[in-house]
């Protein structure tokens, strides 16, 4: 019990970390007693236009590969010739000996013209760096969705998958239940012993405990299901709908 006791202490800072509160303001509303989070399946996952909208990292890689084509742009400006007007008023008052009022300003104006005549060969290499640079950029990006799609489909197939073994234990309680009340009706009736009714008891324990795992860890992956898909996230701080929907189903564990 200690041990659990310290996990869950663990668990409970790394949620007030995350949310940025103190760990003592939801220690009481966390060690209420409440149910087992229970996935009922239905899966919306959404299109893959989604994802790439809701995808922070790939929102990221995708701004990053659209600054690094601008700059191509920037690098392949610097080619051609460029006209550079540039001026400056200088005014100051002078006030002449006896007299009651002067002035005086001074003003120059002037284009300037920039032939990269010289420097050709220096600014055709910054072009080939930044198209390098947006190749890179798109490699980032193609990689972003890529591992975003993987995760999807993964968090999808461990989902379903979950739910498949939870219909295989919870047929495996009901075996074992039915079990343990025909080792009962034995047992009463003197033809088997206490030992029979205790190890039928042991079965359904395990295979309630299994069952209760397995609930759990279908729980996880929809929650890591939905963390793959971006659910929640929207840009400019709104939050959307988790695209992942819960449909109604059994209840029992």
């Amino acid at each position: 019990i200690p041990g659990l006791e310290t996990n869950f202490r663990v668990s409970a800072h790394h949620i007030a970390t995350l949310l940025g509160l103190p760990a003592s303001s939801l220690m009481a509303e966390l060690q209420r007693g409440a149910a087992q989070p229970v996935y009922r399946a239905g899966i919306i996952s959404g299109i893959p236009a989604d994802l790439i909208r809701n995808r922070p990292d790939i929102r990221v890689a995708e701004r990053n590969l659209a600054a690094a084509t601008a700059n191509i742009g920037v690098a392949q400006s610097q080619l051609y010739p460029s006209i550079a007007l540039s001026g400056s008023i200088s005014p100051t008052w002078v006030n002449p000996a006896g007299g009651r009022g002067g002035g005086l300003t001074t003003w120059s104006f002037g284009p300037t013209l920039n032939l990269p005549i010289f420097d050709g060969g220096r600014l055709r290499a910054n072009v080939d760096i930044a198209k390098s640079d947006a190749k890179t950029a798109y490699l980032v990006w193609k990689a972003a969705v890529l591992n975003a799609v993987e995760e999807v489909e993964n968090a999808l197939s461990a989902v379903r998958r979950d739910a498949q073994t939870v219909e295989a234990l919870r047929a495996q309680v009901k075996t074992t239940q039915e079990s343990l009340e025909l080792s009962t009706a034995s047992y009463k009736d003197g033809a088997s012993s206490l030992l029979d009714v205790l190890d039928a008891q042991r079965q359904v324990s395990l295979a309630q405990a299994s069952l209760a795992a397995a609930v759990q860890q279908m729980a996880k992956d929809y929650v890591s299901l939905n963390v793959a898909i971006g659910g929640g996230y929207a840009p400019g701080g709104k939050v959307n709908s988790v695209s992942a929907t819960v449909a109604k189903g059994p209840t029992k564990s």
